[in-house]
């Protein structure tokens, strides 16, 4: 739970959601985030078909197969109905100040535009 007994909210673009369901580095800080006691996870709504573009590759690269992407299409989706509110992502006319550095694809969402990169 984030300070003072506030809830968090987190963004995670797709690159960071990946690493719920594929290890790889950053996965244990996408795992933490995902599993703080009372946290939001946000998504955009482009997320859906970016996720499953990704499991593709990496089904092409050889670091998944073909059964392990279905699993985890399954997952998502599982997830995707209960866990994760989705935000349509819009062009963002403000700087955005990203506490997690420019690429972790964490962010925490309060006072952050989601649509910058």
């Amino acid at each position: 739970m984030a300070k003072g007994g506030s809830v968090a909210v987190y963004f995670l673009d797709t690159s960071a959601l990946v690493k719920r369901y594929v290890a790889e580095a950053g996965s244990d800080r996408v795992m933490s985030v995902v599993g703080e006691p009372g946290a939001t996870i946000v998504i955009a709504d482009l997320a859906r078909v970016e996720f499953a573009s990704a499991l593709r590759r990496r089904v092409r690269e050889g670091d998944v197969t073909e059964d392990q992407q279905r699993v985890l299409r399954i997952a998502f989706a599982s997830h995707l109905v209960r866990d994760y509110p989705t935000a349509s992502i819009r062009g963002c006319d403000r700087g955005c100040d990203r506490a997690d550095g420019p690429t972790s694809g964490v962010e925490n969402a309060p006072g952050h535009c989601l649509g910058a990169d």
